[in-house]
């Protein structure tokens, strides 16, 4: 044996408990990477996981608020349709009954008395009524009455035509049905009650 590893052996209580320390350290080092490494690589994945989960659901929540305001426009927009559009029926049928006539003596026509009967419509807080009246006059007179009613801003449908007339006669005569909606009297008619 060398002077150098004598030396060595003869102060090994010295070197020996920190050579020890340094291999038992290294031996709990690599216990804890194998042991460990995976348990932090599985609460990394849970952390990404739950991330991705948190930005899922913010953007779910942003389109939300996007959503809950566009159900307020539309139901500010659709009670101010029913409100001014529509309208009750002892505020809006005589201004109805008039465009009609107004319409039909712009047309050359003069309508015959007009019957209006009323049909609730249940669940939606409306009510429908209906006109039917009839007019005579040329084709043309007819057909320009029809166009009018057609484009009028007036909430109108025109629901059914009868024309009847003589052969070779100039003079038709048409039987018409126009249906409009009104809000129900008595009741506020409101997006909610629609839906």
């Amino acid at each position: 044996m060398s002077a150098w590893r004598r030396a060595l052996w003869e102060r090994r209580w010295w070197w020996l408990p920190g050579a020890v320390l340094i291999v038992v350290s290294l031996a709990a080092l690599g216990w804890y990477q194998l042991a460990y490494s995976g348990f932090t690589r599985s609460v990394d994945q849970r952390l990404e996981a739950r991330t991705s989960e948190l930005e899922r659901l913010e953007r779910l929540v942003r389109q939300r608020r996007v959503d809950r305001r566009q159900v307020r426009y539309n139901r500010r927009e659709l009670r101010k349709f029913y409100r001014k559009r529509l309208g009750r029926p002892s505020k809006r049928l005589t201004i109805v009954i008039g465009e009609v006539r107004s319409l039909a003596r712009r047309a050359g026509l003069e309508p015959s008395a007009i019957d209006y009967p009323r049909e609730p419509i249940g669940e939606l807080g409306l009510v429908e009524r209906s006109f039917s009246f009839s007019v005579q006059g040329s084709y043309a007179e007819l057909r320009r009455f029809i166009n009018l009613l057609e484009v009028t801003p007036t909430f109108l449908t025109l629901e059914a035509v009868q024309l009847t007339g003589r052969e070779g006669g100039s003079e038709l005569r048409i039987g018409l049905e126009l249906s409009t909606l009104f809000t129900a009297e008595g009741r506020t008619a409101s997006p909610e009650s629609a839906s």
